[in-house]
């Protein structure tokens, strides 16, 4: 990898910063955290991000994750767990990612639950809502999510902290009502004030809809193709 090459990078990186920034503030959103997506990446494009001013990651897999955690220790970094949890890979991740947002069925909560008390740890979590119902997708359908989130909200060890989506491949607009159904959703969940539910984080919107979703209330948003090419 050139010089050159990663000096674009951290560029191209700051300019979808500094949009996604943009875009909040006319949005009205609180405090808008951009992530980047680095399954994948070589230690020397994660830097590159990082010097763009990244400092939240999202992998995508645990063992990928697991041999690259020294970089991301030595440099302080806050990873999340963003793809399909294996039910034997949920020991090792508890603990492992500062949160688990893929918690897309009860089961999974269950097993999350159990290991974070073995290690005597509560793990934070978002709940994954298959708002498109796409059948390649993990996550509950919108009219399971409030009795889900109220089930794993008393499992021990799990702290629930908000909800998570990735849309299908749809139109614009479709995309767009899903961002709605999903903010509209979580305000409605936080409004129920559950014990052990936070609601403070709704991550939804990746390289190809950021910015609709950031209109949307996305209060997170999760960039890999758009950073990195």
């Amino acid at each position: 990898m050139t010089e050159s090459h990663l000096h674009r990078v951290t560029t191209r990186a700051k300019e979808i910063m500094d949009e996604a920034l943009g875009l909040s503030r006319e949005a009205g959103t609180e405090r808008l955290r951009v992530m980047a997506v680095t399954k994948n990446q070589p230690e020397e494009m994660i830097e590159a991000v990082r010097r763009a001013g990244f400092d939240l990651f999202g992998e995508n897999r645990v063992q990928q994750y697991v041999q690259k955690k020294p970089y991301f220790d030595s440099v302080n970094a806050e990873v999340h767990l963003i793809g399909h949890l294996q039910s034997n890979k949920a020991t090792q991740a508890v603990g492992n990612f500062s949160m688990i947002q893929s918690v897309d069925s009860v089961r999974i909560a269950r097993l999350i639950g159990l290991a974070a008390v073995k290690k005597e740890r509560r793990q934070d979590v978002l709940i994954e809502v298959n708002a498109g119902r796409d059948p390649g997708k993990f996550g509950f359908f919108c009219e399971q999510i409030f009795d889900a989130v109220v089930e794993i909200s008393e499992m021990d060890g799990i702290h629930i902290r908000g909800l998570m989506t990735i849309p299908p491949i749809c139109s614009p607009s479709e995309t767009s009502a899903i961002f709605q159904t999903m903010r509209k959703l979580f305000v409605d969940i936080k409004g129920k004030k559950i014990d052990n539910v936070s609601m403070e984080i709704l991550s939804m919107g990746m390289s190809a809809d950021y910015k609709s979703a950031i209109r949307e209330g996305a209060n997170m948003i999760r960039l890999g193709t758009v950073l990195f090419g």
